[in-house]
Formats: C-alpha cells, sequence, structure tokens
C-alpha cells in the first residue's frame, strides 16, 4: 500500500513543499503540496527529477575502496572511515595540518546538519584550507563585499521593490536572484501587477528577461563597462541619493573621477547598446523609492568580474538601494535569529591581506575560504609545501573548476582524495575512497541553512519517508565517525555560509564521542535557538511561517563611524585598466563570446545524467543566433568546433532567436572534462575545456574567466551516415 508524506524540496534554497508517495522503499510520485505556506503546491523540474535519483538510478548504494588494481570496491562504511582516518593522520604527522585541504559543493549546502559538521570537523584537524562551489562562480561577491563593505538591513526583494534591477541572472530558472524566489514566474508576474519595474541584463532574452520592462541585452563581459556609464550617469544628473551617501558612503569624489571617461558613446559602444537605452534604465531604476539592483553568476564568471560587481553595488548603494527606516524586514531569523534591522555598515575587511596565506600566492581566505581557482597550484604546490590530500563534501571539482587537463592531474596527483557523495561524478571517479551518503527522503532535516536568507521566516523540519541503504550514512556521521577517531569532540553550531567555524557566533553542541548521537536530538537543539522548536515544527510537516520574526527597520542612532568604500585605490587601479582595454586581444582570430546558462532540469552537474533530463536534453546545445548559423551555413543539429585560446569542444548548434548575435550560450557542467570521452559532443559538450587556469584570472580571488569566453565557431562535415540517416 503507498504512503504519501509532506516534506520539502532540498535541491535549492526555495524549498519548495512536496507530497511524496512512496510504496516500499520506492518513490512512485512527487507533486507539490499546496498546504506548504511557502510555495503553495508550485515545485519545478528538479525536485521531479529527485525521485529518478531516490529509486536509484546514478547513485552510490555503498562506499567504496580503491584495490590494488586501482578500481573503485564497495567497503563497509565503518571499514572505510577506519582507512581514512590512518591515512589522514600520517599525512598530518608528518607534513602537518596544511597539508589536508577540503572542497565542498550544492550537495552539502542544502544538508544543514552536514554543513555544520563539515565545519566542525575540519576545525578540529587545524587547516584553513576550505575551498567550495561559491569561489568557482560568485567569489567576486565575496571581494566587493570586502572592498566595498555592506549595508546591514540588505535589500529590496521581489515583494517589496518598486524597481528591481537583474545583472546577468535568471531567477524564472535558478530560483535565485538576490533572494531566493519560490515560483519565481508567477511572484514575478504577481510583482509587476502590484507595480513592480523590472530592468534585466543579460545577452540572452531569458526567461526572466521575457518579463523585463527593460531589457538591456549587453554584449558579454561588458558589465563593468555599463556600471561604469550608469554611475556616471546618476551623479551628473544628480538622481543619486545624497543623503545616503553622506552618511554611510566614503570615496564619492574618487569615484566621480573614476568613471568620468566612461560617457554614453564609449560605453554604447563598447556594451553594444543604444544611449537611450542605458539613459532609460538610469531614469527607471532611479524613479522608485524601493530599489535594488541585483547580481548572479553571468558578471561573476566573466571578463572583470571583480571590477563589475563592486561597481554594480556600488550603482546600488550610491542609489539608496537598500531597506531604510520603516522599510518592512520579511524575516528576521526563526530558528537563530540576528537579521540587523538598523541601519548600519559592516565596514570593508579585506580579509585576504592577512591570515594564513595560500602556498602558491600571496593570498589569503575570503569569507573563511580560498579561492578554487587555486586548488589545482596548491595541490603541485612548492616542492614539499603542498595538499596532499583533499576532502570532497557534495561537491565535483573535478569538473566544476575548468581547466581539465590541469585541474585532473592535480587531483590525481593527490596522496589522499576522498569524496563524501550520493551520486557517482568525475571526482568519486578518481578518488581514494568514496562515502555514499543519504539521500533528502532518507534522511532528518531542517532549513537552518537558509534561516536569514529567505525573504520570508519560513521554518521546516523534515524527517525521513524512506530507508537508506545499509552502506549509506548521513554527511554529519562520517565527521563524527572521523572525530571519535581522532579522540576528540566534534562541537557543531548553526550551519553559515561565508564564515569558518571559529567566526560563527552563537551556541555550540558538543557530541559524545563515546556513544552515537541521536540525529533527532541534534536537530531538536538547532531548531530550538530562536522563536520557534523542535516539537512545534515537528507537528507541522508543511512548515511554518513565523509571523514574529518579521519587523521594521530602524534607523540609525549613534555614528559608529562605518562607511562604505564607494572607491577604494585597487578599484581605481581596475577602472583604470578597463578603460585602457576596450580592444580584446582575442577579438578577430576569436569573434564570438561563449556565455554559460542555466538548465530548468538540471542544477550545477546534478541530474545531468537523469533519464528524464536526458530524453529532454540529449545533447549540451549550443545556441547560437540564427543570423549568425546563416552566415556560417549552420543548421539546428549541426555539430561545430567551438575553439577558445585555451581549448576546442564539439556541439551541436541550435537556433535561439532571443541570443543577441556574436553570442553562444551553453550550459555550465555537462559533459565529460576528458574530451577523450565524448569526442563528438554527443553526451555533453564539457565548456570548462576553453577555460584556462593560467593565463586568464582575476586578481585577488583568481577567478578564471568561465563566462564571456573568446571562441572561433566552425561547422563540423556531416559523416555521410549521419547525412542519409537525416533525409
Amino acid at each position: 500500500m503507498s504512503h504519501t508524506s509532506q516534506t520539502i524540496c532540498r535541491n535549492c534554497p526555495s524549498l519548495c513543499g512536496l507530497l511524496v508517495e512512496t510504496e516500499g522503499n520506492k518513490v512512485l510520485s512527487i507533486r507539490g503540496d499546496k498546504k506548504s505556506p511557502l510555495t503553495s503546491g508550485y515545485f519545478c523540474p528538479k525536485g521531479s527529477a529527485s525521485m529518478e535519483l531516490h529509486n536509484g538510478e546514478d547513485r552510490l548504494l555503498s562506499s567504496a575502496a580503491r584495490d590494488h588494481r586501482g578500481k573503485l570496491a564497495n567497503m563497509p562504511v565503518e571499514q572505510a572511515l577506519d582507512r581514512i582516518h590512518g591515512e589522514l593522520e600520517r599525512i598530518i604527522r608528518r607534513y602537518g595540518p596544511g597539508a589536508v585541504a577540503m572542497y565542498y559543493g550544492t550537495g552539502v549546502n542544502n544538508h544543514s546538519l552536514g554543513h555544520s559538521a563539515m565545519k566542525a570537523w575540519f576545525h578540529l584537524i587545524g587547516s584553513p584550507y576550505v575551498f567550495s562551489s561559491m569561489t568557482v562562480d560568485q567569489s567576486a561577491k565575496w571581494v566587493a563585499c570586502g572592498r566595498l563593505g555592506t549595508f546591514a538591513t540588505g535589500k529590496y526583494d521581489i515583494g517589496s521593490a518598486d524597481v528591481l534591477m537583474v545583472v546577468g541572472a535568471n531567477p524564472a530558472v535558478s530560483h535565485v536572484g538576490g533572494y531566493p524566489i519560490s515560483n519565481p514566474s508567477n511572484s514575478i508576474r504577481q510583482a509587476r501587477k502590484r507595480g513592480l519595474k523590472l530592468i534585466v541584463v543579460d545577452p540572452r532574452l531569458s526567461e526572466t528577461a521575457r518579463f523585463a520592462d527593460l531589457h538591456l541585452q549587453i554584449r558579454p563581459g561588458e558589465d563593468a563597462t555599463l556600471f561604469a556609464s550608469l554611475i556616471k550617469l546618476v551623479l551628473e544628473k544628480g538622481t543619486f541619493d545624497r543623503d545616503f551617501c553622506a552618511r554611510f558612503a566614503v570615496g564619492l569624489d574618487d569615484l566621480r573621477r573614476s568613471v568620468a571617461p566612461f560617457d554614453l558613446a564609449y560605453a554604447a559602444d563598447r556594451c553594444g547598446l543604444s544611449i537611450e537605452k542605458i539613459e532609460q534604465a538610469a531614469d527607471l531604476f532611479c524613479s522608485g523609492r524601493r530599489k535594488s539592483a541585483f547580481s548572479g553568476t553571468g558578471p561573476d564568471m566573466s571578463t572583470d568580474s571583480n571590477l563589475a560587481e563592486h561597481l554594480i553595488e556600488t550603482f546600488n548603494a550610491i542609489c539608496g538601494g537598500y531597506r531604510r527606516a520603516g522599510d518592512r524586514i520579511g524575516n528576521t531569523g526563526p530558528l537563530f535569529g540576528g537579521v540587523p534591522t538598523q541601519e548600519q555598515v559592516f565596514p570593508p575587511h579585506r580579509s585576504w591581506e592577512t591570515g594564513p596565506k595560500c602556498k602558491t600566492a600571496d593570498i589569503g581566505p575570503m569569507y573563511g575560504e580560498y579561492s578554487s581557482g587555486l586548488l589545482p597550484d596548491e595541490i603541485f604546490g612548492d616542492g614539499e609545501n603542498k595538499i596532499r590530500a583533499l576532502l570532497v563534501v557534495g561537491g565535483n571539482p573535478a569538473k566544476a573548476i575548468g581547466d581539465p587537463d590541469k585541474t585532473l592531474s592535480a587531483l590525481k596527483s593527490l596522496d589522499l582524495l576522498v569524496t563524501l557523495d550520493f551520486r557517482p561524478t568525475e571526482t568519486t571517479a578518481l578518488s581514494h575512497y568514496v562515502v555514499a551518503t543519504s539521500l533528502p527522503y532518507e534522511r532528518h532535516d531542517f532549513t537552518g541553512i537558509y534561516d536569514p536568507l529567505l525573504s520570508v521566516p519560513f521554518a521546516h523540519v523534515a524527517v525521513p519517508i524512506l530507508c537508506r541503504p545499509p552502506n549509506v550514512i548521513d554527511d554529519w556521521e562520517a565527521f563524527w565517525g572521523l572525530a571519535k577517531r581522532m579522540g576528540k569532540t566534534l562541537t557543531l553550531k548553526r550551519p553559515l555560509f561565508g564564515a569558518s567555524h571559529s567566526q560563527i557566533p552563537g551556541p555550540e553542541l558538543e557530541l559524545d564521542v563515546s556513544t552515537k548521537p541521536n540525529t533527532a536530538d541534534i536537530i531538536r537543539w538547532m531548531t530550538s535557538q530562536g522563536a520557534t522548536n523542535y516539537d512545534e515544527l515537528l507537528s507541522r510537516p508543511e512548515g511554518i511561517i513565523v509571523k514574529s520574526c518579521q519587523g521594521q527597520v530602524t534607523p540609525a542612532t549613534v555614528d559608529d563611524g562605518a562607511r562604505l568604500n564607494l572607491c577604494p585605490a585597487d578599484v581605481i587601479s581596475d577602472l583604470t585598466d578597463l578603460r585602457r582595454s576596450g580592444d580584446d586581444e582575442h577579438a578577430s582570430d576569436y569573434p564570438f563570446r561563449l556565455v554559460v546558462r542555466r538548465m530548468l532540469e538540471a542544477m550545477n552537474s546534478a541530474y545531468n545524467n537523469a533519464t528524464r533530463t536526458r530524453r529532454r536534453n540529449p545533447v549540451n546545445s549550443a545556441f547560437m543566433n540564427v543570423l549568425d548559423m546563416k552566415a556560417l551555413s549552420i543548421e539546428d543539429g549541426d555539430s561545430i568546433e567551438i575553439a577558445s585560446p585555451y581549448g576546442m569542444v564539439v556541439g551541436r548548434a541550435k537556433a535561439d532567436s532571443g541570443l543577441r548575435q556574436g553570442v553562444v550560450s551553453m550550459t555550465h557542467g555537462w559533459g565529460s572534462p576528458d574530451a577523450s570521452n565524448d569526442a563528438d559532443g554527443t553526451r555533453g559538450a564539457f565548456s570548462g575545456r576553453l577555460v584556462s587556469l593560467v593565463k586568464d584570472r582575476q586578481s585577488i580571488s583568481w577567478m578564471p574567466r568561465q563566462s564571456a569566453i573568446p571562441v572561433r565557431i566552425t561547422r563540423r562535415e556531416r559523416p555521410p551516415a549521419e547525412v542519409s540517416s537525416n533525409q
């Protein structure tokens, strides 16, 4: 007999309410839960795809170790943890804790308890070297916070803004656009009915751009140029927020001088936009009282990403694009609280200039983490001083970082590579040990990691609705097991992005190393720190909106001297370099720009191999403007070579009338990093092969250019058999 359970999707921060129908240990169906106070029945194809994953397709059912033949062979998880502990102990004893690093990805970010335990254990061993997927595609956001600072009350969201500017993000597909957006397309429609004006900056007529009042279809990689000109324009016209800048910012005169060369005609030419559209964007944005500008991964993965992100945030700041005194705050944090409600500035903090530096570069951590673009260099190291052991938790650095020849070579050279994951990846294929971890419907969970990030104070506790396989454990259990073998207490704190374990504030929970703790008891403690408690949440399987955790912004009182730094010295230097870089050195040989895009059915590299995803997307299509295709005699489905200065992939062309000319667009994270495994691009061309970790990286973040990549497109001749089969 089947049974239907209420739970939440844990693919992304939208936390969609689900009704999961099961029989035995199999998922029969998944549909939206109309009783969910957060999503009211909405869920997307990624939530649906989790059914196949739970039923055994594309998942790991046992932990494993590499045998003497170099093959992964199943191994009892406790034996695997024994061996992993022994290997780590040997490496730390000989080379010190700095020889061990950790990389974590999206998989553990959606498991609050696993995230907390992961950071707690890594703190125990005493190594600072944490890397994550955040520095694969959004490190510029941390650089901007470090150079500009942060306004504590945050930005307006889609439910409260009069005007929103969305730059290089597609929340209609990704569900994230500054804030997690539940049922994004409907949310945008409702906001526009309310009067919201939407500006989208994107080289694609994306699913979000189709809703826009104004779409700036910019030339890829020119976001910094556009926002330098927008800043110059609002300063000249006097439409910026003088009072906000006078009270909360410094560097306005330096900013004015530094953007002076970016006049409208120059910017319009570089950005491929009309002067009128740039002026219209500035006027429309400044017309609203409640306005905010958000960026996604687009500008952060492209050219001049650090500067682009800084200028987007600076444009938002000088226009007063933050919640101000009297404005409503929709979420002050139901589980952990602590969301600021008073106008104040968290000043710039250049953490990368202090703290433990990398082994191969004079750079420290950004918000408790190091740049993933440097991870291969840190593994190769300098003589004896290098990373020798890497623990990967819910991530896939073999594919995420790019430049696979260098990245794969680095991972293969490690003395110890351990991966905790619930699905096979390119990284598990290289690992010495793989610890198979539970899937969401098999474990206890709660919404702690997204507590401060949602626009409403939603809280939820999930319980297992399926039995996990016998040789599979939760992420947190692996770290408790390693701590036990070390004879040390694992001390948990709240799960929190952008902070090392020692930087996380609040109460602590010490886990007994002699007796294995109960997961529900840990979550009971975690969920009883704020405005609700475990028993209340357990009694409401649809989740709770904790209305007491909503408030109002209060005005700044005593002036503590903290200010946003609109234009520090290195940003001035970046702007000077940007003005000089108008002629791209690759423009003649590589006339196209490749941009990456999100796919509704997949998330990063997850669900790429799911049957329903492959049925809808059998290849990683290379989308092109129809006029570009005609000029190159390319038709839909033709095999094309896409070459950058650093590599080449084979893709399948597909017409996209919403893409500006001169741009080709592909999904990031598809295909095989090893080109020999997919020479014809039939399994999904891997755009990371077009990336260089040596010749095209940013300062500070060491972020490689993963989008707006200069490329050349060449049509491949169809084999005779393929031609005849398509006639």
